[in-house]
């Protein structure tokens, strides 16, 4: 992962590129920490160039969010692609950090002017169909192989966010070994009906291909 920086005033604007994991979140983390300045009134990270986020890099954006929560500043993402978007969507991100359609609209929040920068990459959401399918089929993979304690502790800083309470670490120690658990079981029934809908696919392949040549 990287992010690109540009500055208007004391606005900051970050353009985030690659894939944001369990491996890659503390870079991420560092990345943006390393950038912001106190007197800073806002920070947009451009996430048209993210190939995918997981929990765990779900966990620090709610952190940096949280930075942001009790102040007038204005923390956003903008450009979402819609692989991004399912991830945001079904984690129930949304609720918590404002997200804007395009950089555009986010500037028109805020009221200023970027300079305008080339940049001759595409966009996630520019790429062709056949891009666009790959990404799901690998985001339907990271469901599967996402890290249970990643997880958990983006529900954990997601409840900190939204409640303001602080859980103490023997509570989120057992949290996260009761969640681990739950997750376990529901990620065996998944593999079980991903192997089913598999075998269903093959199966009807070859019924059909055996009417087809008894025409």
């Amino acid at each position: 992962v990287s992010i690109s920086w540009r500055r208007a005033e004391f606005f900051l604007f970050g353009d985030v590129r690659g894939r944001i994991d369990s491996p890659s979140s503390a870079t991420f983390h560092n990345l943006i920490s390393s950038e912001i300045k106190p007197d800073d009134l806002s920070l947009i990270l451009d996430f048209s160039k993210v190939s995918f986020i997981s929990s765990a890099g779900l966990r620090i954006l709610l952190i940096i969010a949280k930075e942001y929560a009790n102040s007038e500043k204005l923390f956003g993402l903008c450009s979402l692609p819609s692989i991004v978007q399912e991830v945001m969507g079904v984690s129930g991100f949304k609720r918590i950090v404002r997200i804007f359609d395009s950089l555009e609209e986010s500037l028109k929040e805020i009221g200023i002017e970027l300079p305008v920068e080339e940049d001759d990459s595409p966009d996630i959401g520019e790429k062709e169909t056949s891009d666009s399918t790959r990404f799901l089929d690998t985001f339907s993979q990271n469901i599967l192989t996402e890290r249970f304690i990643d997880v958990a502790l983006y529900s954990i800083q997601k409840y900190e966010n939204e409640t303001g309470e602080k859980l103490s670490p023997e509570v989120q120690e057992q949290a996260i070994r009761e969640i681990e658990v739950e997750l376990a079981e529901i990620r065996e029934e998944i593999r079980r009906k991903v192997w089913g809908y598999r075998m269903k696919i093959f199966y009807a392949s070859d019924i059909k291909l055996r009417k087809f040549l008894d025409k």
